[in-house]
């Protein structure tokens, strides 16, 4: 019977294992179960198995994580609130900063040391060089796949409901929701200027 259809409840009578019993492990989305006590029935019946695209890219991420400790280059974590997230190098220490505003953001962050490391990127100054619209469509699809909802919102035009969704012109339309510009097409406009001009 597929787990959206169901009602399970959890007591030791009848959720205790036994001799010969098999455990089947299906990662879901996280839902809260309601209130604790005894005698309460929880409703399972809205959780959704993790689809397995997002389960690779959770197991990239975290490939990226071991390979960044790992790293000859030193990073430094610098966790905030004011939406100046990013890489950034200081070229006293030759340390490269990540600054990421969540767990989600971190992961988005994570895999601009991925595109380092693997030299798609690099730093002019304190600021990246280098760095081109698709490998914030990775990024974002990146932070998608650890939590779709960390990106509702950021593209006023149309959401993100799907990794298809995460495309150039999805990142193109992101609106900076402190400074109310849309990052990536200034930055795509400047860069071509600078080429074209």
């Amino acid at each position: 019977m597929p787990l959206n259809s169901q009602i399970l409840r959890l007591i030791s009578a009848e959720n205790a294992f036994t001799a010969g019993d098999v455990i089947v492990k299906q990662q879901v989305e996280y839902k809260d179960a309601g209130t604790y006590g005894r005698g309460k029935t929880w409703d399972f019946s809205f959780l959704q198995p993790i689809k397995q695209d997002r389960v690779n890219s959770l197991n990239y991420t975290l490939c990226t994580m071991g390979e960044a400790e790992s790293s000859t280059q030193f990073y430094s974590l610098s966790q905030n609130s004011s939406m100046d997230n990013g890489l950034t190098l200081n070229t006293s220490t030759n340390v490269i900063n990540i600054n990421f505003d969540g767990t989600a953001n971190f992961v988005h962050e994570i895999t601009h040391v991925d595109q380092f490391e693997n030299h798609e990127l690099g730093f002019l100054g304190t600021g990246t060089v280098g760095q081109d619209i698709y490998d914030e469509v990775a990024a974002y699809e990146a932070q998608y796949a650890y939590d779709p909802s960390s990106l509702s919102g950021l593209n006023p035009r149309t959401s993100a409901n799907s990794f298809s969704d995460i495309t150039k012109n999805w990142v193109e339309g992101i609106k900076h929701p402190a400074r109310g510009f849309i990052p990536f097409t200034i930055i795509l406009h400047t860069i071509y200027c600078l080429l074209k001009c």
